[in-house]
């Protein structure tokens, strides 16, 4: 696998989840030779379409990471930051710190503040694409789920999406061209990762679904959610409907978390009540 996605520059997997309705499987990489795998069975059926938001899923995938970051620390290696669990624990102890500060934050009735954080990101997916927002598009954009992908792509997330029927391409977006990624995505150019996500998302959904299958009798259904974490940010699969889905490209460390909430609001608009109201940009 580290040959075939060698292509995007983003180094080698250091984590993998596979996700179903039904539970999660969990892969980590301490050192080359050593590999920890945990899994999360019986998750909570109306909480299906939360995927990367479900409680249950973040603890586990939380504290795998942080056991293959103690274990690297007994031998002397630096920590990995798998998930962006680090970043995330930062980001949110640094909120705590600003609201505890702030007495007119902690006033009887005073709005409290929204972290800008993966678990708590919101972003409004019903509306249409802001024609001022620095995005590369090609494809169709009347698509049922174009806006909802549009508009949760960004420079400080998830930096691209392409979606999917089978092995055909449907449309992608991207911000990679913009300003925010000058420091990040240096080893290809913008136009050479559309080409690569082009060409190898088919070929990578299909091998996250073979790893579902092999992993199907612990996380009990076909895989819904993926991800591949690497050296430099990651890879997601979602699966849309039965024959489309979304591939998803992060480009920094710090931020992975940030893009799989993404995906997860994606998601949520194009199949939960806030559908009916992404309408196709004309």
């Amino acid at each position: 696998m580290h040959e075939w996605l060698r292509p995007l520059g983003q180094g080698v997997p250091l984590r993998t989840v596979l996700q179903s309705a039904g539970g999660a499987f969990y892969c980590a990489r301490v050192v080359p030779s050593v590999l920890l795998v945990a899994g999360t069975l019986s998750l909570a059926t109306d909480q299906v379409a939360s995927l990367a938001r479900q409680p249950a899923v973040q603890e586990a995938d939380s504290a795998l990471s942080q056991l293959v970051d103690q274990i690297r620390a007994s031998i002397r290696l630096p920590r990995q930051n798998l998930g962006a669990w680090d970043t995330k624990h930062f980001r949110e102890s640094a909120f705590d710190r600003d609201a505890a500060d702030s007495p007119r934050q902690l006033s009887a009735g005073a709005r409290q503040p929204v972290p800008a954080i993966g678990s708590t990101t919101r972003r409004n997916l019903e509306t249409s694409v802001d024609p001022r927002r620095d995005l590369a598009i090609t494809g169709d954009r009347r698509h049922w789920a174009f806006n909802a992908c549009a508009a949760a792509v960004d420079g400080t997330g998830l930096h691209l999406v392409a979606c999917f029927i089978d092995k055909a391409q449907l449309f992608s977006v991207d911000a990679l061209g913009t300003p925010e990624l000058r420091g990040v995505a240096y080893h290809h150019s913008p136009s050479h990762r559309r080409q690569q996500v082009n060409a190898m998302g088919p070929p990578t959904a299909a091998y996250l679904r073979e790893l579902g299958r092999t992993a199907r009798p612990a996380i009990g259904g076909p895989v819904v959610r993926a991800v591949l974490d690497t050296d430099i940010g990651a890879i997601y699969y979602y699966r849309l409907s039965g024959r489309e889905y979304v591939i998803g490209l992060c480009l920094d460390q710090d931020q992975v978390d940030i893009a799989d909430d993404h995906l997860t609001e994606v998601v949520l608009a194009v199949s939960g009540p806030a559908a009916a109201a992404v309408q196709p940009l004309r």
